[in-house]
């Protein structure tokens, strides 16, 4: 249902940008995508790691629903992070201050959940085979850990980093 809900999404939002760029008012709207090849070789439009949004008409509202003011410019970093027994994969992410950071958290082995605790985002404890996704703006630059905070996951190395720029 939710792999369902997200094409109409996608599709929704490819068909606003060929809109938007008929528009002499637009200067750029954008969704990268790639393809997937699935088992009975049907192709699958997925959006890529990181969309740019740029727009001057007062009101639009960007890929996550918040209202874009007049020249203002939004950029969503994503991510599908896995979970197992004791590892995250990737185990490190790169974004810019400022960026809107969304994570899907699928757990793969076990009862995990992931946490940055420097811009308070964390997933609920979920089960093998359950994912959540969360996002938060990366408002400050360093180099933050994220972490299973699952009994003793963490001292057991499952840990990433996230690093903005």
């Amino acid at each position: 249902m939710k792999t369902l809900i997200l094409i109409i999404a996608i599709g929704s939002f490819v068909f606003a940008g060929y809109t938007l760029i008929s528009d002499k008012n637009t200067e750029t709207s954008t969704i990268d995508t790639k393809k997937t090849h699935t088992s009975e070789e049907s192709v699958i439009e997925e959006p890529d790691t990181e969309t740019r949004v740029s727009d001057n008409i007062e009101g639009d509202v960007s890929a996550d629903g918040a209202k874009i003011e007049a020249g203002a410019d939004t950029t969503i970093k994503e991510f599908a992070i896995e979970g197992r027994n004791f590892s995250f994969m990737p185990a490190s992410m790169n974004v810019n201050k400022g960026d809107t950071v969304r994570v899907t958290f699928k757990n793969i082995d076990g009862f995990h959940d992931f946490v940055i605790d420097e811009f308070s985002a964390s997933t609920k404890k979920i089960r093998s085979g359950e994912q959540e996704t969360i996002e938060f703006v990366a408002n400050s630059s360093g180099t933050f850990e994220y972490y299973c905070s699952v009994g003793s996951h963490r001292a057991q190395g499952m840990v990433g980093v996230l690093t903005v720029n």
